[in-house]
């Protein structure tokens, strides 16, 4: 077996492009060049002249690299904005594509969060799930896990930031009612005003079924999108819910190169 490569592509991308939700307190880093993956490839015959994330999108600089990184790797793991460069990626390689973030969604979180549920939830897949936020990676890959495992999912949000294909509710208290599995996503800066209504208290909490929780999704805000009163009681699911993070996305990769 060759090796798992991690394959970060952020060359001229910040931070806050990759993850569009909000930075805290913290300057986006400055992507000069692409660190290790630079460092990793600009030895390999054909391959350093697409480590700038912009060249790499095009083709045939794209296919070129592929063609290369799939004599040293066995699987690919990326981080990347846009998901049509994962596209691109599974159609010019033979080895696995990981995806491990776009702006798009966030698959091996979800499956983090699910194999955790598992494990406190005497049945995960029978439960009511709420997401309570904007549309974008966390709540569509929560879509995407409904989609595949055949889970009841609804949202709530102000109308204009509505998931396709999933029933919003625009009143929390209301969409809370009957829910198990409460989860949050972070709040961008330009829309916190338009949010106000949607914070999770310890009381709204109680409008769930007996028993529900609350998962956020990290980085959470107290004082946005949830209060600290709620963080701060036994509905939160606690910070060892992510415990099993790593061994999860192990997991995937080992399916990917069994299978």
């Amino acid at each position: 077996m060759n090796a798992v490569l991690w394959l970060i592509l952020l060359a001229q991308i910040s931070e806050k492009d990759i993850n569009p939700r909000r930075q805290v307190n913290a300057k986006s880093p400055k992507h000069k060049d692409t660190s290790k993956v630079t460092r990793l490839l600009k030895d390999v015959p054909g391959v350093s002249s697409a480590t700038d994330a912009r060249n790499f999108g095009s083709l045939p600089s794209s296919n070129q690299v592929c063609g290369y990184l799939q004599n040293w790797a066995d699987a690919v793991i990326v981080r990347y904005p846009d998901i049509t460069m994962l596209d691109k990626m599974a159609a010019a390689m033979t080895i696995p594509v990981i995806n491990a973030l776009t702006n798009d969604n966030h698959p091996c979180e979800m499956m983090s969060d699910l194999y955790a549920l598992s494990k406190v939830r005497a049945d995960y897949l029978k439960d009511e799930y709420l997401f309570v936020g904007a549309d974008g990676n966390i709540g569509r890959a929560w879509k995407e896990a409904s989609e595949a495992l055949g889970f009841s999912l609804t949202q709530s949000s102000p109308a204009k930031y509505q998931i396709s294909g999933i029933a919003c509710n625009d009143n929390l208290k209301n969409a809370l009612e009957g829910k198990d599995i409460i989860c949050t996503d972070s709040i961008s800066s330009n829309m916190i005003g338009e949010f106000k209504d949607y914070q999770i208290s310890k009381d709204l909490m109680g409008v769930a079924n007996k028993g529900a929780i609350l998962n956020p999704c990290p980085p959470f805000y107290r004082g946005e999108e949830v209060t600290e009163d709620v963080i701060d009681s036994d509905y939160f699911v606690g910070y060892e819910f992510k415990q099993s993070l790593l061994k999860v996305q192990q997991a995937i990769m080992i399916y990917c190169l069994l299978n």
